[in-house]
């Protein structure tokens, strides 16, 4: 969360492991522990995912994100279960066709963007 939402750098990430929580942690020791968790998430998300395309109600957003100093789209999709964020570089519908594929909610609630309206 601090890393990617907050952009904190990993030697800042380091100084408050150390300060806040007395927790000696190196910049590699927690590249290497993001990288490891973001594989063992893969299936968790996946079951996120296949939540959401059966689900009968889904409401979505996106809004601006910013990735290594470009302006992304963070797309929030969720209904009573569960939530999925996905950060990509369009604010196009082709981002709702890759998390659905060809399924569609009966109930869909969003800002009626166009992308979503569709």
């Amino acid at each position: 969360y601090l890393r990617y939402s907050h952009a904190l750098s990993y030697e800042r990430l380091s100084q408050l492991m150390r300060e806040v929580f007395q927790v000696q942690i190196s910049e590699g020791a927690i590249a290497n522990l993001l990288n490891r968790v973001q594989e063992k998430l893969k299936n968790p998300v996946n079951q996120i995912l296949e939540r959401l395309q059966q689900s009968r109600l889904v409401c979505s957003d996106e809004t601006t994100a910013r990735v290594a100093g470009k302006t992304q789209w963070e797309w929030v999709f969720q209904n009573e279960q569960v939530c999925l964020h996905v950060i990509r570089a369009s604010r196009a519908s082709e981002v709702i066709a890759e998390v659905f594929d060809q399924q569609r909610p009966q109930v869909w609630v969003s800002d009626l963007y166009s992308a979503q309206s569709k």
